[in-house]
């Protein structure tokens, strides 16, 4: 019974998130609607005999309502500031662990952390591809990989045998 009472729970709380994005999705929306001059209204479109011309200007004007959207969409999404971490008190954030962090971001985010242990050839220098998707990695003692970080699929490994 309090499972059914934790699912109608979070339910309403997404529920509430949306309406609250909406809401804001709302107010930044004016920002990106364009006020041309020639802007027609319901009652002008309606008044429009030539069926092509009144396909072809209301298909514009969904366009431009479509992209408006999309734009403050998008805005959403950005960024002002990067993420940081700050520690409480004396507490150092050395010392503040991967597995500590799982525990407080979304989960998402948490899907992305893993861990790679490779004592052998190391230390290890590493780079990730434009598009973040690729990662490479290159020992000291010669060991140099490329996989794909998000499952964790081994491109291609070798060793060159330098130092």
């Amino acid at each position: 019974m309090s499972d059914t009472s934790e699912t109608i729970e979070k339910n309403e709380k997404n529920n509430e998130e949306k309406d609250e994005s909406k809401d804001h999705l709302a107010s930044i929306l004016p920002k990106y609607i364009r006020q041309a001059e020639g802007v027609l209204s319901k009652k002008q479109l309606k008044k429009i005999k030539n069926k092509k011309l009144k396909g072809t200007l209301q298909r514009t004007e969904k366009r431009f309502n479509d992209a408006a959207q999309k734009a403050a969409r998008s805005e959403l999404l950005l960024t002002e500031e990067a993420g940081q971490l700050e520690a409480e008190g004396m507490e150092k954030t050395f010392q503040i662990t991967q597995e500590k962090l799982k525990e407080h971001i979304d989960i998402s985010s948490a899907s992305k952390i893993f861990n790679l242990d490779l004592p052998t050839f190391g230390p290890y220098a590493l780079d990730y591809t434009r598009n973040g998707r690729y990662m490479l990695i290159g020992g000291r003692k010669g060991h140099i990989a490329t996989f794909d970080w998000q499952t964790g699929r081994l491109g291609c490994e070798f060793h060159i045998k330098e130092t």
